[in-house]
């Protein structure tokens, strides 16, 4: 009825002389009719499209987004090391290739371990080398005061370690051997099971934060009888 409506409107608006021949209305009818059909079927399209953009634009990367429950089930753990290091910490596996060359290094070799009621506590070996790189010697040759204890990738305990030496002056290519004390504490409280256990030279807590320790790689082994 609508398109009857409209086209005797348009006839009457043109004036007199205008016949409105049965066979000349329906055609136009049913023309109206399909015209007006494709566009609704357009505007339709259009409009699933803009509703498809839309859901991509609330739902970025949606297939990869864990639910809402998962997030709360994740570690507490920092996901890179940073010293100070922190109990819980992830450290990468050692790279057997080392990380390039550096200005120094400093390997903690085992001499002896036994449980104390506190954790356990030995004797240590450390050597410093001076590799080189610096246009003057370097004042070193002592071990880290602070080491993390770390067991398959992520931080179990802390050491300290103490001793009387003295740094001296090391020019490129020279070396420090030092004897000194070690004591382990477990992150846990209770004392650190037997087993291996890799250290990494850590900073005093109250240190700016650095990556550059753990890049380093371990800086020796404990094995806990």
């Amino acid at each position: 009825m609508t398109d009857v409506k409209n086209l005797l409107e348009e006839l009457a608006g043109h004036g007199a002389g205008v016949e409105l021949a049965e066979h000349d209305l329906l055609p136009r009818i049913r023309r109206r009719r399909r015209v007006r059909a494709g566009l609704v079927g357009a505007s339709g399209v259009a409009a699933v499209a803009v509703l498809a953009v839309g859901a991509y634009a609330a739902m970025p990367g949606n297939a990869t987004t864990p639910a809402g429950p998962a997030s709360t089930v994740a570690s507490t753990a920092r996901p890179t090391a940073v010293a100070p290091y922190q109990c819980g910490d992830v450290f990468p596996a050692p790279d057997p290739t080392g990380s390039g060359r550096q200005v120094a290094t400093v390997t903690l070799t085992q001499k002896s371990i036994s449980r104390t009621a506190g954790g356990w506590s030995g004797s240590i070996r450390s050597k410093y080398q001076y590799h080189g790189g610096l246009p003057h010697p370097l004042i070193a040759g002592l071990p880290p005061q602070w080491v993390a204890v770390v067991r398959d990738g992520r931080m179990v305990g802390h050491a300290t370690v103490s001793t009387t030496a003295k740094a001296v002056e090391l020019r490129a290519g020279q070396s420090k051997v030092v004897d000194a004390g070690i004591a382990i504490r477990s992150c846990a409280g209770a004392s650190l099971p037997a087993g291996s256990y890799l250290l990494y030279e850590d900073l005093s807590p109250t240190a700016k934060p650095s990556k550059s320790l753990v890049a380093a790689g371990p800086i020796g082994r404990l094995q806990l009888p």
